[in-house]
């Protein structure tokens, strides 16, 4: 079942090809990610994508638009490894070179 929050989120993820990109290559096939909702891989997939692409600035901005706390995700954000973290980012790095 998927809440009315997360569908939001979708919505504003596929309007984003770059972004939907991450989630479906790099998000969806991280079993560290499995557990999490819908809204929370939508705003991984933002973060990957803005970090890449140093678009920082426009994360907020997004999370709000999502209906993500910032310091929520800045705790799931510490949840993840760094070295894991480091994998991810340069995936999406590589993601983008292609």
């Amino acid at each position: 079942m998927i809440r009315l929050d997360s569908l939001k989120a979708k919505r504003i993820l596929m309007g984003d090809p770059k972004a939907f990109e991450v989630y479906q290559k790099i998000i969806a096939e991280e079993p560290l990610f499995s557990g999490k909702t819908e809204k929370i891989k939508v705003a991984l997939a933002f973060y990957l994508k803005c970090s890449v692409l140093s678009e920082r600035e426009k994360l907020k901005e997004l999370l709000r638009l999502i209906g993500v706390n910032e310091s929520y995700f800045r705790g799931v954000l510490s949840s993840v490894p760094y070295p894991v973290k480091c994998e991810l980012i340069e995936r999406t790095s590589q993601l983008f070179k292609a």
